[in-house]
């Protein structure tokens, strides 16, 4: 626009005279009159008819730049206001947020189910798609392990759980401190690295030589080996309910404390055995309520 146009639009608007014509008086809070602007919402309208992929590409390109606009200046993505502090929305945006994914996902448990088993899967296949250790490539039974063992401090510094974690490996590009483990090799680890943690301690060892010696008694009494895969490694065994409510009887014997393995094992250690436990490994016990899991 040149000079004296932009002067004489000034001065249109300063007279309150529509800007496309320069006869009729312009509509209330707008530049045009009522005719003028009518015939740009025809034209526009005509012109998104027919070329619809365009304005589709303009409107990417301008909510991709107004999005890295609010990031640079910390701005909440969503509305634009000042962000909350660790995240990319503002107060408002991310109570929103949460209130809405936790309504969809009570609204439509399965397709969340399915989207989290999506992505895992597809994290397993670009980070090796079978275990380092011993070679499992069953999909069901892996997972995503840390290297060097700091997972845990990883998840409290980032205050995201399993899917935000597995979404975002899909997205970025693979790390080097991780690698795919099947869940036998993934436990018998963080095991191996507690035992050297503490065996300078020789309280923590006989109290770990005493759970152990209890854990053989039931192993022993329940079949002693993974009843779906035969394995007979100690540390990848555990107890598992065939109905899947082991977490509710634990809940009802311990109340707040239900997580206690220790009571667990000596409560089974003193009663008989019971119809409806087995013996499974962590993979199979693990991958056993997924959705996708299917058992050899």
């Amino acid at each position: 626009m040149s000079e004296a146009s932009n002067r004489t639009k000034q001065k249109y608007i300063s007279l309150g005279i529509c800007v496309y014509c320069g006869k009729n008086k312009a509509a209330p809070d707008r530049r045009g009159c009522l005719s003028c602007n009518n015939k740009n919402n025809d034209r526009a309208k005509k012109f998104a008819a027919e070329k619809p992929d365009l304005i589709k590409k303009w409107q990417k390109k301008a909510n991709k730049n107004r999005r890295s606009y609010r990031l640079q200046n910390m701005l909440c993505v969503q509305c634009g206001e000042p962000q909350s502090p660790g995240f990319k929305y503002c107060d408002n945006c991310l109570k929103y947020r949460v209130r809405a994914v936790a309504k969809y996902n009570k609204r439509y448990p399965e397709k969340q189910k399915e989207y989290y088993s999506r992505i895992r899967l597809e994290v397993l296949k670009k980070y090796g798609d079978k275990c380092e250790i011993c070679g499992e490539n069953l999909l069901e039974f892996l997972c995503i392990d840390h290297r060097n063992n700091d997972g845990s401090y990883e998840r409290n510094r980032s205050s995201f759980g399993t899917a935000q974690f597995y979404a975002r490996l899909r997205k970025n590009p693979i790390r080097k401190d991780l690698r795919v483990l099947c869940y036998n090799c993934n436990n018998t680890n963080s095991i191996q690295e507690a035992k050297n943690a503490s065996s300078k301690q020789i309280e923590r060892v006989k109290a770990r030589e005493y759970r152990l010696k209890v854990k053989k008694e039931v192993m022993k009494k329940y079949g002693n080996a993974c009843s779906c895969c035969g394995k007979i490694d100690i540390d990848c065994l555990a107890i598992d309910h065939k109905n899947n409510d082991g977490g509710k009887e634990r809940r009802q014997r311990y109340g707040r404390n239900y997580c206690c393995t220790s009571k667990w094992y000596l409560m089974l250690r003193r009663e008989t055995k019971r119809d409806d436990l087995q013996v499974l490994c962590h993979t199979v016990g693990g991958r056993k309520p997924h959705p996708v899991a299917k058992l050899p």
